[in-house]
């Protein structure tokens, strides 16, 4: 093998702040947590952290991630570390960085419906009454799912609208069933928003999803938008403890009235708890992770099924994928790809296919965690096969592509570029 082709294969160091070994020092003692301790917490070792904290090595961006969580350093040290694209690279957009997000004229349409709440332009959705917003409300999940981020986009900011008018204006039964509708539009919208990386705006709008279910006593509803509140701050830095809070206390809210359980809650908290096994992944909770694992499997095996109930799609496939993602989580790219090989989505229902492509991205981040570029291009183009928009929304995705543009062996990876321009990552 040629000596170039050695040298290209060698990753680019990131390039750290010159005040990071302090700020991390300043950091512990502030917290009064030992090397040790540090390290386990964030996955790395005590001699790291030493190295770290010396400026005799440099933490990779997830690394410095996982620093923040664990010492609340609110995106402080990693907006201190940054890695770089290959020389003549024409980067469209900063994907590495924690503001990054997709941008457009129907992205656009939606951040604004969902941050000034203008009344809808066109009134015929209102006066169609609460069921006719429901009803596209429910198809903006459906396209969600279907990973045609374009069309739910495109149907959100009128329903987000003419929702809040129906809640504004009409009562009884009436207002009660705009609740609900409004309560399904805020969730498909944090849903996508979320998607893209914009972990504020997606809480902001979980959150008066909650506000509408709430209003209605509606506890598997409630459920479903405290998921998105949780999945909104794992966008967020040293947001992780939050995240766990609102995963916990949800769960608590659907198990502490002694009422019968139908299979929406089972769903709300079969989702709740695959979720807690990701956040505790990220902590470095490997039994914590496990436990909740388990504890999904058990309300999968109740079910017997692969259901979608609330969007959730919760069934014994959802588990399996997601043992996946946590052993992705706790960088055990091994596991999560033995894992990955016992994966079936062909009982998955028909319409989640942002499920099948899930599984696909996964593993290519368990095979870039193994060094194996190739193989994790393949998964990328996988899931860009089985969902088309996937890698122009996604922003794990988008993240994971710059970091393999970061060092890139074009020889080894030949549709990598190719990947990015169509994902609109790398200018053609």
């Amino acid at each position: 093998m040629p000596c170039f082709t050695r040298e290209l294969s060698m990753p680019r160091r990131p390039v750290v702040d010159p005040r990071f070994p302090a700020r991390l020092r300043e950091l512990r003692e502030l917290k009064g947590i030992s090397l040790r301790a540090l390290a386990k917490q964030t996955l790395s070792s005590s001699s790291h952290i030493h190295q770290f904290e010396h400026g005799a090595a440099q933490p990779s961006i997830e690394t410095a991630q996982r620093l923040d969580d664990t010492l609340g350093a609110g995106g402080e040290l990693a907006a201190m570390v940054r890695v770089p694209v290959p020389v003549g690279t024409r980067v469209r957009d900063q994907t590495a960085g924690p503001d990054a997000r997709p941008s457009g004229p129907l992205v656009e349409q939606l951040r604004r419906a969902l941050v000034t709440r203008r009344a809808p332009d066109d009134l015929a959705l209102v006066e169609a009454g609460p069921r006719a917003v429901q009803r596209q409300a429910r198809y903006a999940h459906d396209a969600y799912q279907r990973s045609d981020y374009t069309a739910a986009a495109k149907t959100l900011p009128a329903t987000l609208a003419a929702g809040e008018q129906q809640v504004r204006h009409l009562s009884g039964q009436a207002v009660m069933e705009a609740h609900r509708a409004l309560a399904v539009a805020n969730v498909a919208a944090s849903k996508l928003i979320a998607k893209m990386g914009d972990g504020a705006l997606a809480w902001m709008t979980a959150d008066r999803a909650i506000s509408s279910a709430v209003a209605i006593e509606d506890r598997p509803l409630a459920a479903v938008a405290a998921y998105q509140v949780a999945c909104a701050m794992l966008r967020l830095p040293g947001r992780l403890g939050d995240a766990q809070d609102v995963i916990g206390r949800a769960i608590d809210e659907l198990t502490s009235r002694p009422v019968q359980v139908t299979q929406a809650e089972l769903s709300a908290r079969g989702a709740l708890l695959l979720l807690g096994a990701i956040v505790a992944g990220r902590a470095g909770d490997r039994s914590s992770a496990a436990a909740m694992l388990a504890e999904a499997d058990k309300l999968a095996t109740m079910l017997d099924e692969d259901r979608n109930d609330m969007w959730s799609g919760f069934g014994p496939t959802n588990v399996a994928i997601h043992r996946v993602s946590v052993a992705v989580e706790l960088a055990r790219p091994d596991e999560a790809v033995e894992y990955g090989d016992r994966v079936d989505t062909s009982g998955l229902p028909a319409a989640l296919v942002g499920r099948r492509a899930q599984v696909h991205l996964d593993l290519a981040a368990a095979f870039a965690q193994l060094r194996s570029d190739p193989v994790a291009v393949l998964h990328l183009l996988e899931a860009e096969r089985i969902a088309p928009q996937v890698m122009q929304v996604n922003h794990a995705a988008r993240q994971l592509l710059a970091d393999l543009l970061s060092h890139e062996r074009r020889v080894a990876t030949p549709g990598l570029r190719a990947l990015a321009v169509r994902a609109g990552t790398l200018a053609e």
